[in-house]
Protein backbone atom coordinates (compact mmCIF):
# COMPACT_ATOMS: atom_id res chain seq x y z
CA UNK A 1 0.00 0.00 0.00
CA UNK A 2 1.70 3.29 -1.13
CA UNK A 3 0.08 6.80 0.58
CA UNK A 4 1.08 9.80 -0.91
CA UNK A 5 4.24 11.69 0.91
CA UNK A 6 2.93 14.78 3.14
CA UNK A 7 4.82 17.02 -0.05
CA UNK A 8 2.14 15.13 -2.43
CA UNK A 9 -0.58 15.84 -0.36
CA UNK A 10 -0.18 19.21 0.41
CA UNK A 11 0.72 19.90 -2.65
CA UNK A 12 -2.88 18.46 -4.46
CA UNK A 13 -4.98 19.71 -1.36
CA UNK A 14 -3.85 22.72 -1.84
CA UNK A 15 -4.53 22.56 -6.22
CA UNK A 16 -7.69 21.32 -5.37
CA UNK A 17 -8.82 23.83 -2.99
CA UNK A 18 -7.48 26.55 -5.70
CA UNK A 19 -9.75 25.36 -8.18
CA UNK A 20 -12.94 24.59 -5.94
CA UNK A 21 -13.48 27.32 -3.98
CA UNK A 22 -14.80 26.16 -0.61
CA UNK A 23 -15.64 22.80 -0.68
CA UNK A 24 -17.22 20.01 2.06
CA UNK A 25 -14.52 17.87 3.85
CA UNK A 26 -16.07 14.66 2.47
CA UNK A 27 -15.25 16.28 -1.31
CA UNK A 28 -11.44 16.81 -0.44
CA UNK A 29 -11.45 13.44 0.83
CA UNK A 30 -13.08 11.79 -2.22
CA UNK A 31 -11.01 14.14 -5.03
CA UNK A 32 -8.27 13.41 -2.89
CA UNK A 33 -8.66 9.80 -2.90
CA UNK A 34 -9.31 9.48 -6.95
CA UNK A 35 -5.95 11.60 -7.63
CA UNK A 36 -4.20 9.34 -5.95
CA UNK A 37 -5.82 6.70 -7.02
CA UNK A 38 -6.26 4.90 -3.38
CA UNK A 39 -8.23 1.74 -3.39
CA UNK A 40 -11.25 1.28 -0.68
CA UNK A 41 -8.82 -0.46 1.71
CA UNK A 42 -6.56 1.82 1.28
CA UNK A 43 -8.48 4.65 1.84
CA UNK A 44 -10.08 2.93 5.12
CA UNK A 45 -7.02 1.48 6.18
CA UNK A 46 -6.26 2.02 9.88
CA UNK A 47 -3.54 3.91 11.64
CA UNK A 48 -2.33 0.81 14.04
CA UNK A 49 -3.62 -1.93 15.28
CA UNK A 50 -4.60 -0.44 18.30
CA UNK A 51 -5.78 3.17 16.76
CA UNK A 52 -8.18 2.12 14.08
CA UNK A 53 -8.61 5.47 12.76
CA UNK A 54 -8.80 6.10 8.73
CA UNK A 55 -4.62 6.84 8.22
CA UNK A 56 -5.62 9.12 4.88
CA UNK A 57 -8.26 10.65 6.38
CA UNK A 58 -5.83 11.75 9.31
CA UNK A 59 -3.48 12.20 7.28
CA UNK A 60 -5.64 14.90 5.36
CA UNK A 61 -6.86 16.35 8.57
CA UNK A 62 -3.05 17.12 9.84
CA UNK A 63 -2.55 18.86 6.62
CA UNK A 64 -5.30 21.04 7.03
CA UNK A 65 -4.69 21.89 10.30
CA UNK A 66 -1.10 22.79 9.90
CA UNK A 67 -2.42 25.04 6.73
CA UNK A 68 -5.29 26.79 9.18
CA UNK A 69 -2.02 27.38 11.60
CA UNK A 70 0.09 29.24 8.46
CA UNK A 71 -2.78 31.10 7.50
CA UNK A 72 -3.40 29.37 3.92
CA UNK A 73 -6.75 27.89 5.02
CA UNK A 74 -9.70 29.86 7.14
CA UNK A 75 -10.53 29.47 10.10
CA UNK A 76 -14.22 31.23 9.53
CA UNK A 77 -16.08 28.92 7.52
CA UNK A 78 -18.56 26.60 8.74
CA UNK A 79 -17.62 23.42 10.27
CA UNK A 80 -16.73 21.01 7.49
CA UNK A 81 -16.14 23.55 4.92
CA UNK A 82 -12.61 23.88 3.45
CA UNK A 83 -11.99 27.51 1.73
CA UNK A 84 -8.31 29.24 1.38
CA UNK A 85 -7.25 32.38 2.48
CA UNK A 86 -6.14 35.03 0.40
CA UNK A 87 -2.84 34.75 1.61
CA UNK A 88 -3.51 30.43 0.73
CA UNK A 89 -5.10 31.62 -2.64
CA UNK A 90 -1.65 33.68 -4.00
CA UNK A 91 0.63 30.70 -2.64
CA UNK A 92 -1.33 28.09 -4.50
CA UNK A 93 -0.94 30.23 -7.69
CA UNK A 94 2.56 30.51 -6.92
CA UNK A 95 3.06 27.15 -6.27
CA UNK A 96 1.25 26.10 -9.18
CA UNK A 97 3.39 28.68 -11.65
CA UNK A 98 7.20 26.99 -9.88
CA UNK A 99 5.44 23.07 -10.33
CA UNK A 100 4.95 23.61 -13.99
CA UNK A 101 8.89 24.84 -14.45
CA UNK A 102 9.62 21.41 -12.87
CA UNK A 103 11.21 18.96 -14.17
CA UNK A 104 8.52 16.19 -13.50
CA UNK A 105 9.97 12.29 -12.61
CA UNK A 106 9.37 9.25 -14.15
CA UNK A 107 6.09 8.61 -12.23
CA UNK A 108 4.58 12.00 -12.64
CA UNK A 109 4.44 12.29 -8.79
CA UNK A 110 7.83 14.91 -8.64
Amino acid sequence: MTFPSRKQLDRAILEFLNESGEISISDVYEALANHFALSPQERLAPMSEKNQESRFKNDVRQARRDFVTGGLISRNTPRGIWRLTTKGERFAEVMHSILRLEPRSPTGLA
